[in-house]
């Protein structure tokens, strides 16, 4: 059986005034869970927002290995489980029920990694230094180069998770994982300084060197100048050794 090595979670505040990125893990030798959540900084309580939907997820996907015969409705019900948190904060004031965060989550057992995504959260699945694998980026441009919506260079959110529930659908793949594989999980602070290629190798040369590849990544941002948003992200790895 595969075992499974988290690495992080790390973050940056960048130049923003405040830390709107949040992140949570659940994580034993063969079953892992890593969740990121980066507020919509438009909208009010952003950075509670987004800790309140990464712990909320989180929790909601510990106990996927119960499910697991039947992933799908599981999966897909994560979504409605984060609103319902969420509207319990806004309820006792909390949150604001204005307030909206995107979420990105990993979960990896047993040889597959199955990854959440609403908004440009992003979890991407990185083999021999390269990411072969990524959720779907939610804004208005990228659902035009996807042929999904009108003609847009827009960088606007399409999808979220918020107290009301008008999040728009979670988007769920499921990747087949071999033994020195990756899964990166990160808020688009990342992205706007490493694409996701560049972070890819840094994991592959953390994994030669035996160094720890969400610190590695987290250094090579600071090397190339710095983040402007916040930057948070986390590593699962796959080793090539396994439980017996």
């Amino acid at each position: 059986m595969m075992r499974v090595r988290t690495s992080g979670p790390v973050s940056v505040r960048g130049s923003r005034f405040e830390q709107q990125d949040a992140a949570a893990i659940h994580a034993t030798p063969r079953f892992a869970v890593v969740v990121v959540a980066d507020g919509v900084s438009s909208s009010p309580d952003a950075g509670a927002c987004a800790q309140v939907a990464a712990r909320s997820a989180r929790d909601h996907l510990a106990v996927f290995p119960a499910h697991r015969r039947d992933p799908a409705p599981f999966l897909h019900s994560t979504a409605e489980a984060v609103t319902q948190d969420l509207r319990a904060a806004a309820t006792a004031g909390r949150v604001d029920a204005r307030s909206q965060s995107t979420l990105a989550a990993a979960v990896v057992f047993r040889g597959f990694c199955w990854a959440l995504s609403l908004g440009d959260s992003r979890v991407a699945l990185v083999r021999d230094g390269q990411p072969i694998e990524s959720t779907t980026t939610h804004r208005a441009a990228s659902a035009y180069a996807d042929g999904l919506g009108p003609r847009s260079t827009s960088p606007a959110l399409t999808r979220w998770v918020s107290p009301t529930g008008d999040r728009g659908s979670l988007t769920v793949q499921c990747w087949r994982l071999s033994p020195g594989d990756a899964v990166l999980v990160t808020s688009d602070g990342v992205d706007e300084v490493l694409a996701p290629w560049r972070a890819a190798q840094v994991i592959a040369t953390a994994s030669r060197a035996e160094r720890d590849p969400a610190e590695m990544v987290l250094a090579e941002i600071d090397a190339v100048g710095g983040a402007v948003d916040n930057a948070t992200l986390a590593v699962i790895s796959i080793p090539t050794e396994r439980i017996r």
